[in-house]
């Protein structure tokens, strides 16, 4: 029975020595994160079915974007972490590696000898061969570490080896086992890849960017979303997008383009994910083009403006079979798309009112488009402690809509829920606080108001919450703070805070406490 082990060696790390990283927690560079696509494509069809890593997060980060494509966890195995070399930073790096390997057993102090690291990873490579026996399995590792495992097998693999590989980030080596029994060693330099290869990840993962796409919709006569594609004056049928101009952000550029291009004089955009483009042979460069891609929600279309490059916006109800001026990246990042808004739009209903708050007797799907003139319930929960500081949390970066930014807990109202009952609820959901009976039911509806498609509805709970005790629920918050009603204005002024019609909303709540 064959167990294979695909080794992949980390991508490039951002080792600056001025920013506090240690070896273990070294960050990838920018281009180390986009090189992570090569290891995603090589991987995709080898028939992986788990993903372990060293604990340094270079090794980790590596692996981690195929993991999270292939929907599964990537296990830690605290042995295949790298050599350490010593407390100390090590200028002459290569003349402490050449006598390594001219001598197994030397190491300075504090340190590790080649002999120790290579008998490290080759008793947890055991292990894994026990626990994973014929099965493909991924490892994320270090150029040091997988090299004494290669010796161990291959003890012609040496100094001139180590060497020629020490540059190459990502690289992979197949192995193959019959039992515990190297049966066969593949060296693959994942740079050989001709082919083009697209990666994406999460929303502001590089420093970067010198593009945006966007995926446009609007909702059609029937209510259903429908997809805008604009076809170039000198090209073919294509998603929106364009370059980040000299001072603009991503996000500046997205609604400057959206325009440009398609016309469009009022919408929503949501940061949604980056992406990245990788070709080898390509005279654009050695693929680190990391891009990022917004939703956009449009509600009011305009004519387009007359320095537009555009010929023509048409809406489709998906993916267009016509000439695409980029058949291989926009239809990845389509899909790309579709099921990132899957993953973030979850299966609720809502009960639509009025302008008048009367119900409509309509039960309404989130992520759909609202019929005209219709509404739905959301609530702020604004949980107050004696000394007056208010809970608020940090919305995750994968979050639909303001990722990363500070907020109240929030959420919409359920079919069949009352508006209190969700504002408990949603405290609950975000923060791990369940409030007790008296808190709950003596909270205040303190304003409400209508803006968009919605009723916002702000709802005041008195209690002595203790950040020790919030619980941050995964892919919905990333952080919480307490904070006073002048840092809550100062933030929302700055931009770095989520919230609507603030002086209204604090000057009802200066009213009530």
């Amino acid at each position: 029975m064959q167990t294979t082990i695909y080794f992949i060696r980390h991508a490039e790390p951002n080792r600056a020595r001025d920013n506090g990283y240690t070896d273990a927690t070294f960050p990838l560079s920018d281009k180390g994160m986009a090189d992570c696509a090569l290891v995603t494509h090589f991987l995709r069809d080898k028939g992986i079915t788990a993903v372990l890593s060293s604990p340094f997060k270079r090794a980790y980060d590596t692996v981690a974007p195929f993991a999270r494509e292939a929907g599964l966890d990537v296990r830690v195995v605290a042995d295949f972490r790298e050599r350490k070399i010593t407390d100390a930073w090590l200028e002459d790096f290569k003349s402490y590696a050449t006598r390594q390997w001219a001598d197994f057993s030397y190491k300075l102090e504090d340190g590790e000898s080649l002999a120790e690291v290579q008998t490290r990873n080759v008793a947890a490579l055991g292990a894994v061969l026990r626990e994973y026996a014929g099965r493909c399995v991924a490892v994320g590792t270090h150029g040091t570490a997988l090299s004494t495992i290669i010796n161990h097998y291959a003890p012609t693999f040496g100094a001139e080896d180590f060497w020629d590989m020490a540059g190459r980030m990502p690289w992979a080596v197949k192995m193959a086992f019959d039992g515990q029994r190297c049966v066969a060693i593949e060296k693959i330099d994942l740079f050989a890849q001709k082919e083009l290869i697209l990666g994406h990840f999460p929303y502001n993962s590089f420093g970067a960017y010198p593009y945006v796409v966007m995926c446009a919709r609007r909702a059609n006569a029937q209510g259903q979303w429908e997809w805008l594609f604009v076809r170039h004056k000198n090209r073919a049928w294509e998603l929106p997008g364009g370059r980040v101009e000299p001072g603009e952000t991503p996000m500046e550029a997205a609604k400057r383009e959206l325009y440009e291009e398609t016309g469009a004089t009022k919408c929503r955009l949501h940061p949604a994910f980056d992406f990245t483009w990788h070709r080898p042979d390509s005279a654009l460069g050695d693929g680190h083009r990391p891009g990022q891609v917004f939703l956009a929600d449009i509600t009011e279309m305009g004519t387009l403006p007359s320095h537009s490059e555009i010929a023509e916006v048409r809406a489709f109800p998906g993916l267009p079979d016509a000439e695409l001026s980029f058949p291989i990246p926009h239809p990845f990042v389509f899909n790309a798309m579709e099921k990132w808004l899957a993953k973030n739009t979850p299966e609720e209903y809502w009960d639509l009112l009025d302008e008048d708050r009367q119900p409509l007797g309509i039960t309404h799907r989130r992520g759909q488009p609202k019929p005209p003139g219709t509404y739905s319930t959301v609530v702020h929960s604004w949980l107050v402690n004696t000394k007056g500081d208010i809970l608020c949390t940090r919305r995750a970066m994968t979050k639909l809509g303001a990722p990363g930014m500070w907020e109240i807990p929030s959420g919409s109202v359920e079919a069949g829920e009352h508006s209190r009952q969700a504002a408990v609820r949603e405290l609950r959901e975000e923060t791990g606080i369940a409030l007790p009976p008296e808190a709950a039911e003596g909270g205040i509806l303190f304003y409400s108001q209508r803006e968009d498609t919605a009723f916002w509805d702000n709802w005041l709970f008195r209690y002595d919450f203790d950040l020790a005790d919030v619980v941050l629920q995964e892919g919905e918050t990333m952080d919480a703070q307490a904070l006073t009603i002048e840092k809550i204005m100062e933030m929302t002024a700055q931009g770095s805070f989520a919230l609507w019609d603030t002086e209204n909303k604090i000057k009802h709540l200066r009213g009530v406490l």
